[in-house]
This record gives C-alpha cells, structure tokens and sequence, in this order.
C-alpha cells in the first residue's frame, strides 16, 4: 500500500478494477470495449467510501502517493532513531502517528466530500436522474450499510453472486440483469 511508486505504475491496477472487475460485479461481463461516459460515472462513483453512496474501491493511481506522505510523517520518530541509533522517544512517536493519521483523515474526508459533491449532480449522457438521485439518497438515506457488513452464514445473510448483482443493480437504479421470473415479487408462480 505503501510505495514509492508513481501513479501511472498503477495503471494496470486500475484497469483491471475499471475495466473487469466492475462489470463483472454490475453487468455480468468485463469491459471489452472503450468506456462509455455512463460507465466512467460508475468508475466514479464506486471509488467514493460506501457513506457517500460509493463501493469503497478506490483508484490505486491517486492514492499511493498521499498513504506514502502519511507513513513518512508517522513513523518519521521511528525512523530517525534507528537512523541515529538511538533509543525511541515512544511518547513523540505515538503523538506523531496519531497526529499524521487523523491529519490524513481529515484531508481524505475533505477530498472524498469533494468528489462526491461532482459526482452527484454530473449530467453525463447514459446516466439518469434516477441513478443520481439514488446516489445522493444512499447518503441521506444511509441506505449502504448493507455493503460493509461482515456476511454471517449463521445469520443467513450471504448473498449469492445473482442476488449481490441485484442488490447493486437496485441500489444503483441499474437494469437487473437475468430472468427474474421466479423472483418472489418479479412474476413467477
């Protein structure tokens, strides 16, 4: 997570998450062709933290930088007594990681916040008022607690892959993708 390495040394990462992983989980298919608008919206909005609507899948090219300044600045104590040989000063290096984290945090919030306020109202061809809507009602709503709880088998809470699809389709006001003729609800018998 953290490296020295520059943003586009990510690239291959975040194709495969745009181009693959993405459609595989939304439409049933990886992405065999040039990215619709529509579907760069969705690339989006499933990189903001599942609280403002999004997956929490974030974009590898944008954040290896910001991790990397953060680690330098919290372990910065650490490194600079191994560096002289001395002993640490646990005291400073606990006020500095706590310090260089929830000043991370704060940043990351501000950024994601940001994003978020784009994304929401972007008028992009392929993408409906509906979908927006439901994006900016997730966050009101606080409708994506669902996608970061912990299934439980015990609780029966595990969803197939069909029925996590669906739930996205719905969550995302997607076309369901299937026959969802024997859905209870759906027009089966």
């Amino acid at each position: 997570r953290v490296t020295q390495a520059r943003g586009e040394q990510f690239d291959p990462f975040e194709t495969a998450i745009r181009d693959r992983l993405l459609p595989a989980l939304l439409f049933e298919r990886p992405h065999d062709s040039l990215l619709t608008a529509a579907e760069q919206w969705i690339r989006e909005v499933s990189a903001l933290p599942v609280r403002l609507g999004g997956m929490g899948i974030d974009n590898p090219k944008t954040e290896g930088g910001e991790a990397r300044a953060t680690s330098q600045a919290a372990t910065r104590e650490l490194t600079q007594a191994i560096q002289e040989g001395r002993e640490v000063e646990e005291e400073k290096e606990r006020e500095d990681r706590k310090k260089a984290h929830k000043e991370h945090s704060h940043r990351k919030r501000a950024e994601e916040k940001e994003r978020w306020e784009k994304v929401k109202e972007m008028e992009v061809p392929g993408v409906t008022g509906e979908q927006r809507r439901a994006v900016r009602d997730v966050k009101a709503k606080r409708h994506s607690g669902w996608l970061s709880v912990v299934p439980q088998e015990a609780d029966d809470m595990l969803l197939s892959l069909e029925e996590f699809r669906d739930t996205l389709s719905l969550c995302y006001q997607f076309k369901a993708q299937g026959d969802k003729r024997n859905y209870e609800g759906c027009g089966g018998s």
